[in-house]
This record gives structure tokens, C-alpha cells and sequence, in this order.
């Protein structure tokens, strides 16, 4: 699956098409662009995480991991000193995507393959004027691409759908 590039944390789904399409207008993408393919996501140990109201704020996903106990003091500890230097670093460097790798490799550190959250971020009312007024719903976040599927349905698999342009 290589239809994604430059991956936030991981590689985003919605399991809400409307949900999915305004969180790629979000992303400067505009609707007539768009095309929604049907995704089986393959998760071997997939954690829930709290809906971020503002996007990711590595700092918050990092203590909602550490209070869900799916990452060890030490390794919170570890990983946050990382994020401080990394927020320490001058305006012009690449923050966001170490702050990006930061995570997906502390979970990968701790064998999680994925997040799942109530998505509230991305709901609304869509701001490109089609007027649909997005309920949230829940939103996975695949750590590799080769955990999404494109029309292989599994019943074991979890299905989303994926918001990409053509």
C-alpha cells in the first residue's frame, strides 16, 4: 500500500467518509480531488488513545499513553526528554516530523501497531461548502503501511476508509 506519502504519526483512516474527507480538506486538500477507497486494516495490537480537540500534540499522546498503561514510566520518560529537545530546536528544523517518528518508534519500541480514537477534530461542519455537518466518529491511525488493504475484506480486519487524491 503505497498510496500514502509523508505519513503524520502513521497513516490516517476514518471509518465515516464525510469524517474523512473533511480531515483531508484540513489538510489543504479540496474535495473535488478526492476519491474514497475501502481499507481492511490489519492490526496486531492496535491501542485506543484519546481524540485530540486541536490535532496531535505529541506531548498529550505521550501521557494519555503513559496513563493507559500502554507504554512504562521509564519509557514516557525517556521518550518525553526526547520531545523536549526536540521542541527546543530552532523554528526552521523539521519539528513535526521528528515529533512524528518519535512516537511511531516508541511504539514500535512497545509492539503497538496503531492507535484508535473518537475523532473529534475533524468533525464539524465542512469548511469547503458542502455544507454536511460531520458527526464524530472513530478515526485508526495504521503505523505501516502495509497494515491497510484495499478491497481485501477480512472479517477479522477492522474496516475505514481512506480519503486519498486520484
Amino acid at each position: 500500500f503505497d498510496t500514502f506519502k509523508n505519513p503524520e504519526v502513521g497513516f490516517h483512516f476514518a471509518d465515516n467518509k464525510d469524517l474523512a474527507t473533511n480531515a483531508a480538506i484540513k489538510t489543504g486538500k479540496h474535495p473535488d480531488d478526492l476519491r474514497t477507497l475501502a481499507v481492511d486494516l490489519n492490526f496486531k495490537n492496535a491501542v485506543e488513545i484519546t481524540g485530540q480537540r486541536n490535532g496531535f500534540d505529541m506531548g498529550s499522546v505521550l501521557e494519555d499513553l503513559l496513563e493507559r498503561k500502554h507504554i512504562s514510566e521509564g519509557q514516557f520518560n525517556k521518550a518525553y526528554d526526547k520531545l523536549e529537545k526536540i521542541e527546543d530546536l530552532p523554528f526552521y528544523e523539521p519539528t513535526a516530523d521528528l515529533e512524528n517518528k518519535l512516537i511511531s518508534d516508541t511504539m514500535a519500541e512497545v509492539g503497538v501497531d496503531g492507535f484508535y480514537y473518537n475523532n473529534t477534530f475533524d468533525a464539524g461542519i465542512n469548511t469547503m461548502g458542502t455544507g454536511v455537518d460531520v458527526k464524530p466518529s472513530k478515526s485508526y491511525i495504521a503505523l505501516n503501511s502495509d497494515q491497510a488493504n484495499i478491497n481485501k475484506p477480512s472479517p477479522k480486519n477492522q474496516s475505514a476508509l481512506a480519503q486519498i487524491e486520484p
